[in-house]
C-alpha cells in the first residue's frame, strides 16, 4: 500500500460521523451519565411547568428562569458536549434579567469562562448507587415529595443553598 493510498483511507475515515453517545437520536438510557443529565433536564422542565414558566430546549441545553432570586432557581443543564462554549454567557443573559443569579450545570469539562463574566462554584459529584446489596436504613424525618408550586420550590432552593453553600447566596 502506498503512502497516497493510506492518506486517502485516513481522509475517508475521519470524514465519517462517529456517534458520541449524546446525539438527539441516541437513547437517554445509553449511559448512566446521560440518564443523569436527562434527569436534571427533566427537573428543570418539571419545575418550569409547575410554575407556568417558559423552557428553553435548543438541543444544547435545557433551561428555565423560575424566580427573581436564588442561584438554583434559574438554571440551565448542558445536554450534550459543546464544541464551542461561546453561546453560554449570552444564553444565560437571555435566561433571566441582569443581576439575577443563574447557574449552568454541565457534566462536561468547561473552559475558563471568567472572561465571559461566569464564575466556577464547584464540581458536584455524579453519584450512583449500584443495584443489589443491602439498602441503607431510612433517614429519620426525611420526606421525599414532588415539587408543585412556588412554596415547594423555595424549600428545594433552601435545601440546595444549605447543602451546597455559595458565598452571598444565603
Amino acid at each position: 500500500m502506498t503512502l497516497a493510498t493510506r492518506r486517502l483511507r485516513y481522509k475517508r475515515v475521519v470524514s465519517e460521523h462517529l456517534a458520541d453517545g449524546w446525539g438527539p437520536t441516541e437513547s437517554d438510557s445509553d449511559t448512566l451519565l446521560r440518564a443523569g443529565v436527562a434527569s436534571l433536564a427533566d427537573r428543570v422542565v418539571h419545575h418550569a411547568a409547575a410554575l407556568r414558566r417558559p423552557v428553553i430546549d435548543d438541543g444544547r441545553w435545557v433551561a428555565a428562569a423560575l424566580a427573581d432570586s436564588g442561584l438554583f432557581s434559574n438554571a440551565g443543564v448542558v445536554t450534550r458536549p459543546p464544541n464551542d462554549w461561546s453561546w453560554v454567557a449570552p444564553a444565560l443573559t437571555g435566561l433571566a434579567p441582569l443581576g439575577t443569579p443563574k447557574l449552568v450545570i454541565s457534566p462536561f469539562t468547561t473552559p475558563n469562562l471568567r472572561s465571559d463574566g461566569l464564575e466556577l462554584i464547584g464540581h458536584p459529584p455524579f453519584m450512583v448507587r449500584p443495584a443489589g446489596g443491602t439498602a441503607p436504613s431510612p433517614v429519620s424525618g426525611l420526606e421525599v415529595r414532588e415539587v408543585f408550586g412556588p412554596e415547594d420550590l423555595l424549600e428545594v432552593e433552601r435545601t440546595l443553598i444549605d447543602g451546597y453553600p455559595v458565598p452571598g447566596m444565603e
